[in-house]
C-alpha cells in the first residue's frame, strides 16, 4: 500500500514564511508546526531527536530542500510539514548553498521502514516534478503552499 504525502501533510504543519536564518531555529519553528498536531508531545524531546539526527548526518539535499525527520514512540501516524524559506537557512547541506524548502517528518518509532518509503517517495516526488521547489517558495500564504503540493503529489 502505497502512503500518499497528501494525507500526512495538514495545513497547520504547512508554513509559507519560515523566519528562521540557522539550522536550530529552524528545527524549533518545524517542531512548533509539529506540536500544532500532536499537542501531547513535548516539543524539547522532538527538537532533541531532529538535533541528534542533524548531528549524524544532514538531511539537506542539493537543490536547497531538506528533509529532516524524526522517529518517535508514541505517535500512532506519520505527520509531514512542510515550510518555505525564501531567504534561504544554513542547514549543512553538502553544496554549501542555503536550504529554502524543508519537508519535515515524524515518524511512528514502531515503524522504523516507514522512513525511507516516505522518503523515497519525496525524492520522486521532487525528481519527477523538477519545478515543484520554486512553485512551492513563490507561493505567498500556508493555504497555496498546501493546496499546491497536495495537488502535485496527487499527479504522482
Amino acid at each position: 500500500m502505497t502512503i500518499k504525502l497528501a494525507d500526512l501533510l495538514h495545513l497547520e504543519t504547512t508554513l509559507a514564511r519560515l523566519g528562521a536564518s540557522g539550522q536550530r531555529a529552524a528545527l524549533h519553528e518545524l517542531v512548533g508546526l509539529f506540536i500544532k498536531v500532536i499537542p501531547e508531545v513535548n516539543p524539547n524531546d522532538l527538537v532533541a531527536i531532529f538535533e541528534q539526527r542533524e548531528r549524524f548526518l544532514s538531511t539537506a539535499a542539493q537543490e536547497g530542500i531538506a528533509f529532516p525527520f524524526a522517529e518517535l514512540s508514541g505517535i500512532t501516524k506519520p505527520i509531514l510539514a512542510l515550510a518555505c524559506a525564501k531567504e534561504g537557512v544554513d542547514f549543512g547541506a553538502p553544496d554549501g548553498e542555503p536550504t529554502q524548502l524543508f519537508v519535515a517528518l515524524v515518524i511512528p518509532a514502531e515503524h522504523p521502514r516507514m522512513t525511507m518509503q516516505l522518503l523515497a517517495r519525496l525524492t520522486r516526488l521532487f525528481q519527477t516534478f523538477e519545478g515543484l521547489r520554486d512553485e512551492l517558495l513563490a507561493l505567498e500564504s500556508a493555504e497555496e503552499v498546501f493546496t499546491h503540493f497536495t495537488q502535485v503529489e496527487a499527479e504522482l
